[in-house]
């Protein structure tokens, strides 16, 4: 597993997390654009919600994955935004 603290603000909106889990799949020989599905954590659901979906529609520009939004109270790291996704190695 693979951990980055965020702080709220411009890298949340600018989808530095959706790039780092790509710079995870990249050095595993995939890609994220070839998600088939990812599941977001987030214990701010209710603010952050239209940012991530924004963010979301931004990085996936052709046939997004499928995805869950999950509510959770803590985060390790007390992180804002967590991220795990199924991707088909090439």
């Amino acid at each position: 597993m693979v951990s980055r603290r965020l702080q709220p603000g411009d890298r949340l909106r600018r989808g530095q997390c959706l790039k780092n889990l790509n710079a995870i799949c990249q050095a595993a020989g995939a890609d994220l654009s070839n998600a088939i599905k990812l599941t977001i954590y987030t214990p701010v659901l209710i603010e952050f919600a239209s940012v991530i979906d924004r963010v979301y529609r931004e990085f996936f520009t052709e046939a997004p994955p499928a995805r869950s939004l999950i509510g959770a109270n803590v985060l390790q790291g007390n992180a804002l935004v967590q991220l795990d996704a199924i991707v088909p190695l090439s």
